[in-house]
């Protein structure tokens, strides 16, 4: 009985010992930043270029080399740099599975 006694403080002891509270606070986030939103293409302005997706609030600016007027009403992707600029965008394809 003194046996399963000294256990059972033994392991208290190591349950709330410094060591442990240290493991507990070595707790890690991570984020993912989406880099590719995808949405219905809504042109904002089109002398700016400028466009969001769907009902979205974030506007986003397309480079020159992107023709909007065709894309404009289509689902589409589109790719960000690591600074938040529009690099390409690309329609989405539906598969169906019938």
């Amino acid at each position: 009985m003194r046996r399963h006694i000294a256990m059972f403080a033994l392991a208290a002891a190591f349950a709330v010992s410094p060591v442990s509270s240290v493991l507990a606070e070595t707790v890690t986030t991570k984020t993912t930043t989406v880099r590719e939103p995808t949405g219905r293409l809504v042109i904002t302005d089109a002398q700016t270029r400028s466009f969001r997706l769907g009902s979205e609030s974030k506007v986003y600016v397309a480079p020159p080399s992107i023709d909007l007027d065709t894309l404009s009403g289509q689902d589409v992707k589109i790719y960000l740099e690591d600074d938040g600029r529009v690099s390409r965008i690309t329609r989405s394809t539906t598969v169906r599975t019938d």
